[in-house]
């Protein structure tokens, strides 16, 4: 677990992901039509059980269950860029890692992202120290080719 101050939302504990004990709560969200940009949203529960597990399996991607005061409020997942499909959309420079984050709907989205921008992805014990954290905004990414790892 690491936790962050995310300013005004308080302390937000990033959990590691456990595919098969987070998976209902992982289908339920990526099936979601506001996640579309997951590309997840036809998928059984089988289906994201596999997807997870293969993200799980992986030494460069990573994915944390977001907790504000114990109870889920998001999924951030992390990459590196020159391994992932979303490195073609920008230059790829060592110390790069990339992220996506599903906030769930309301008033904690845009302040998660910022918060898990500038003070959570750069400090995750994930890899070498991170100097940049670019995230493509999904309107340049919706056609990415073989996304989502599957």
């Amino acid at each position: 677990m690491f936790e962050f101050d995310a300013g005004a939302l308080g302390l937000i504990a990033l959990h590691p992901l456990v595919p098969a004990s987070d998976v209902d709560l992982l289908h339920r969200w990526v099936t979601q039509d506001r996640a579309r940009f997951w590309g997840m949203t036809g998928l059984s529960r089988a289906e994201v059980l596999e997807t997870y597990r293969y993200v799980d399996s992986l030494p460069t991607h990573h994915a944390f269950l977001a907790r504000r005061r114990g109870v889920p409020v998001g999924l951030v997942q992390t990459y590196e860029p020159a391994e992932d499909p979303m490195g073609d959309y920008y230059e790829v420079r060592r110390g790069d890692i990339g992220f996506h984050l599903f906030a769930l709907a309301g008033s904690l989205g845009r302040p998660l992202l910022v918060a898990a921008r500038e003070r959570g992805v750069p400090r995750l014990p994930v890899g070498h120290e991170r100097q940049r954290h670019p995230a493509p905004s999904p309107a340049r990414t919706r056609s990415t080719p073989g996304w989502p790892l599957r």
